[in-house]
């Protein structure tokens, strides 16, 4: 499946700003040779994937995913990537203008976040929930793919 994604550095919504919203909280761990898994906890349930991704573009990638039992993602983690750790966030999901942002939040120690939109198109036309507040766009800056952040952390800039 092709996934056209832009990614925008945002100032970390105030605490409680993003209340009316659904979230889940996401562990993300890097695996060797190539992929990664996700533990994805909502309120009701827990959801296991493992994902492979492959660039085209810079904002366009093939994305192959598939749900994975809770056994399965226990053993793949045996292969975790030792040179990163696993990525920890709170996604929630927002709605505006027909589209859908995610937004992923680090935790209350950092002052930025990060605000995906998947497109239909690469030069879609779309519109940011005026309530956040842009910093700038990062979707061609390596240090913010979620692979280095968990390598590097997060670069709270």
């Amino acid at each position: 499946m092709l996934e056209i994604e832009r990614k925008f550095l945002i100032e970390r919504p105030e605490d409680g700003c993003l209340s009316d919203y659904k979230f889940s909280d996401i562990v993300q761990t890097y695996l060797l040779p190539k992929g990664r898994v996700r533990m994805r906890k909502y309120e009701d349930r827990t959801v296991y994937t493992h994902t492979v991704k492959t660039s085209v573009t810079n904002i366009t990638r093939i994305e192959e995913e598939r749900c994975i039992s809770e056994a399965e993602y226990y053993e793949l983690l045996k292969t975790a990537d030792p040179e990163r750790v696993s990525v920890c966030k709170r996604r929630y999901i927002i709605g505006y203008c027909g589209f859908v942002f995610e937004l992923d939040d680090f935790g209350a120690g950092y002052t930025h976040a990060l605000l995906e939109i998947e497109l239909p198109v690469e030069d879609a036309e779309f519109y940011i929930p005026d309530f956040l507040k842009i910093v700038r766009e990062v979707t061609d800056e390596h240090e913010y793919k979620n692979s280095v952040i968990a390598a590097k952390g997060f670069p709270d800039k």
